[in-house]
């Protein structure tokens, strides 16, 4: 099976899920495992991928810093003394 079948094939099974009404990331996280296990054929490796790239992604600095800003800007209007 060809890497563009697994694609479309991958896209039906994440929209199926979605209508289905499971979480979004829980059906983008399922679909890229099984798909990983597919293309590399080798569990392992889909098992490295799915406990590297959570932690990987959260500690970025984008979405480390941003989200910051958004709580010291929300929890500064919300102390703001009433004149």
């Amino acid at each position: 099976m060809s890497y563009f079948t697994m694609a479309i094939i991958g896209v039906i099974v994440l929209l199926v899920l979605l209508i289905m009404g499971m979480n979004i990331g829980i059906c983008m996280m399922a679909v890229g495992f099984f798909g990983v296990w597919y293309v590399k054929g080798n569990i392992n490796t889909a098992l490295s991928l799915f406990k590297n790239i959570p932690y990987t992604q959260a500690t970025n600095y984008s979405f480390t810093v941003i989200p910051y800003f958004f709580l010291k800007r929300f929890s500064a209007a919300s102390f703001q003394a009433e004149v």
